[in-house]
């Protein structure tokens, strides 16, 4: 019966806890992941573009993409990926071969995606919509409120 008890009351006090830890992220997808996905189902993507030597990616990340509203928003509506644009693997993004370019420093889908007037910066947060139109493109560190703002769905 202590036991039972015990079982009972660290159960509650512990799955409670390990269940918001795992919802209260960003479902990042894998390249691969994105491409299964939008086939069966197309939403806006959001692809955030970063590299690991950038603190304002960092205070991005662990600002505007750790507020539960933000998080519920895109895992609800969006498919969301996130890109180190220093990446040196090939990625083949919905059927195009993109590689690391030596010369520039940056993959080529980060430059194809993220380039303003010739120039990256970073962070880059990148709206698709579900046909795949650039229709948001933001390159520095984003507060939650615009965040909030640009994921408007009735904005597109």
């Amino acid at each position: 019966m202590k036991l039972a008890l015990l079982f009972t009351l660290i159960y509650t006090c512990v799955y409670p806890t390990s269940a918001i830890a795992q919802t209260n992220e960003i479902n990042w997808l894998s390249f691969e992941e994105l491409t299964k996905r939008y086939e069966k189902e197309q939403k806006p993507i959001l692809i955030f573009l970063y590299t690991d030597w950038c603190k304002f990616c960092k205070m991005q990340e662990n600002t505007t993409f750790k507020d539960t509203i933000v998080i519920n928003k895109l895992n609800k509506h969006f498919y969301c990926l996130r890109f180190n644009a220093e990446k040196k693997d090939p990625i083949l993004f919905f059927e195009r071969e993109y590689k690391y370019s030596p010369e520039s420093g940056f993959h080529e889908l980060a430059v194809y995606l993220g380039s303003e007037e010739g120039k990256l910066s970073f962070p880059t947060s990148i709206i698709l919509n579900a046909k795949l139109q650039l229709i948001y493109k933001r390159a520095e560190a984003i507060s939650k409120e615009a965040f909030l703002n640009a994921i408007r769905l009735d904005s597109y």
